[in-house]
């Protein structure tokens, strides 16, 4: 079983290891007139693609620790709903993802994601406190157990 809440234009979801799946939300709520390309990112990893999908998937670039778990539903682009399904969470998996589309050669950021997958070891991931879009760039407020900084990511 997992849980999400959210903070600001952050969304916090907790699973425990060994669960089968969880979800990370995604949706907009306004009708695509054109194709667009939905990407799930971790800016700490390289590369930094977890799932990519345009008219179908593209996993050509996606980094190989999320090789055969992820999907999106089948009629993405049509709901609008892009939420990621991550199969077999595991300790690792914790961290920031970060959904964008790209329309008309632009990229949008969507939603920001913090996953904390728990299991046996204690560990504490860096929490989303919020971000905002700077044009391509994201600007995160994030909190490590007492310590507060800005991280900033290109999209």
């Amino acid at each position: 079983m997992y849980a999400s809440s959210q903070d600001s234009l952050a969304v916090t979801v907790e699973v425990q290891e060994g669960e089968p799946s969880v979800d990370l939300p995604c949706q907009i709520s306004h009708k695509l007139q054109d194709i667009v390309t939905v990407k799930w990112s971790r800016f700490d990893l390289n590369p930094n693609t977890v799932h990519q999908r345009d008219e179908a998937d593209d996993l050509r670039g996606q980094n190989q620790v999320f090789r055969g778990r992820t999907s999106m539903i089948p009629d993405a682009l049509d709901s609008g709903d892009f939420s990621l399904t991550l199969r077999e969470p595991q300790l690792l998996d914790s961290g920031i993802y970060i959904c964008s589309m790209t329309e008309d050669q632009e990229e949008t950021a969507l939603s920001g994601v913090q996953l904390h997958v728990k299991g046996q070891l204690p560990f504490t991931p860096p929490r989303i406190l919020g971000f905002t879009t700077l044009g391509k760039s994201l600007k995160q407020h994030c909190r490590q157990g007492a310590q507060s900084y800005l991280r900033y990511l290109v999209v």
